[in-house]
């Protein structure tokens, strides 16, 4: 008798449940197609001249780690309008000799050693003054240069100047020069409340006269501006 060939055993490989796989997240680190750079840009606006796109806040630029850097330090006298206060330090201001041009109203910062070999014509146009740090309400700093107390003749207006610049440093105050008087008058500002006290740069005096005097500092006696002068007469 014949032997029955056995019945072929079906195995089902699948499962019988599928299992649904999360959809592959893309790698970040593999580099940009054409397609993925298109889906990255923001569709163009379709007016260039939109101004609600075009207005500009200046605020957003408080929060972005932006510091401000002080490159320009004038050196002048400050206005009769402008409320200033004088930083109180002493190393913060200085005996020096200076030199104003009165055509440009440029001032030159000279070296005490080239005031020993300029004739007699040329150093009666260099003034011994002393320079104030200041800083004006608007929170602008500059360098106020007060000549020297004269040793004859009327010195009111350097004594008012000193004078000024010394309430400058506990007050915000302003000057003006009262032709009548010969001197300045002084005025302290009154809503003391609005003027907050002043925020001065974290650089040495020495640091703020580079900034100030950075091109215009006579070391010798070649230099241009002393050429120029020894046509005056």
């Amino acid at each position: 008798m014949a032997k029955s060939k056995p019945e072929a055993i079906n195995i089902n490989t699948e499962p019988q449940h599928k299992i649904e796989l999360a959809p592959t997240v893309p790698d970040l680190t593999e580099p940009e197609t054409e397609t993925s750079k298109l889906a990255l840009t923001p569709e163009p606006c379709s007016d260039p001249f939109d101004l609600a796109n075009l207005r500009y806040d200046p605020s957003t630029l408080e929060n972005t780690g932006v510091q401000k850097l002080l490159t320009t330090i004038p050196v002048k006298k400050p206005k009769p309008q402008t409320f200033f206060r004088v930083h109180p330090e002493e190393e913060y201001r200085l005996n020096i000799a200076l030199l104003e041009l009165e055509e440009d109203g440029d001032a030159y910062l000279v070296n005490p050693s080239v005031m020993q070999v300029l004739p007699d014509h040329l150093t009666s146009l260099v003034k011994e003054a002393t320079l104030f740090t200041c800083m004006s309400r608007q929170g602008t700093l500059f360098l106020w240069p007060i000549k020297a107390v004269p040793a004859k003749g009327r010195a009111d207006f350097a004594i008012s100047a000193r004078e000024g610049a010394s309430h400058a440093m506990k007050k915000w105050v302003r000057i003006a020069w009262k032709r009548d008087l010969g001197a300045y008058e002084i005025f302290e500002a009154e809503k003391v409340e609005s003027c907050p006290e002043p925020v001065w740069p974290e650089l040495s005096f020495r640091e703020l006269m580079r900034i100030a005097f950075r091109d215009r500092i006579i070391t010798t006696v070649n230099h241009p501006v002393i050429d120029d002068l020894r046509w005056v007469k």
